[in-house]
């Protein structure tokens, strides 16, 4: 069977990988759409990001499967999402006039080598920030996961607090980092660029997309 079905895919990105910016779900995301087009299927979305999820486990480049960020890459917006069970809590859009900088230091952090057991010390904390995210509290939820995460792996927590002094409305560690990631309205774009600066390392900047995944060719 593997001698008459298959394919070898390449993908291209201008996400860097390994900085915890979820390049692995997003090429999960790509590489199912992709494949369900040219054989000219369809799939519900959550079955789609499903397949990616399985994918990450299989090649091992998740812990947890990480249905949050393959949620959030596929539909764009804010997710928030039970990952034990796949579900999808809720999805919302965001106000315009918002900027969101990364800063992307040269080192790289494969999720393979993270330290479980230390991560999983603070998951009540982590439940608290979750429970924010439902309330709609995003900025606050945002923050307090990236502290909670850079205490568990051993990250600073400078540039996202020094973000925050600039006028951020919330800041903190991207996934398992080392990149962080900082929410802003865009008249505080400057000043909390220029405090995020001062780190050695490349300031990506972005706007907020609210537009699901799709095939563009």
């Amino acid at each position: 069977m593997e001698k008459r079905y298959g394919a070898r895919i390449k993908t291209f990105s201008n996400i860097p990988i390994a900085r915890g910016l979820k390049s692995s779900s997003t090429a999960a995301n790509a590489v199912v759409i992709a494949t369900t087009a040219a054989l000219e299927k369809t799939l519900e979305d959550l079955t789609a990001i499903s397949l990616g999820v399985d994918a990450a486990f299989d090649s091992k480049v998740t812990l947890t499967g990480a249905f949050d960020d393959a949620c959030a890459s596929y539909f764009g917006g804010v997710v928030v999402t039970d990952n034990l069970k796949r579900k999808l809590i809720k999805r919302a859009t965001l106000p315009l006039g918002l900027s969101v900088l990364f800063y992307v230091p040269s080192p790289k952090a494969y999720t393979i080598n993270s330290d479980v057991n230390r991560i999983i010390t603070l998951a009540p904390l982590v439940k608290i920030a979750h429970a924010e995210a439902i309330k709609g509290n995003y900025w606050s939820a945002l923050s307090l996961n990236g502290i909670i995460y850079s205490s568990a792996i051993g990250y600073e927590t400078r540039v996202a607090v020094d973000a925050l002094s600039a006028g951020a409305l919330a800041a903190g560690l991207c996934g398992k980092g080392p990149a962080v990631t900082a929410v802003v309205s865009d008249d505080k774009l400057d000043s909390v660029k220029a405090a995020m600066q001062q780190y050695k390392g490349e300031i990506i900047q972005a706007r907020i997309n609210h537009e699901k995944a799709k095939v563009v060719s």
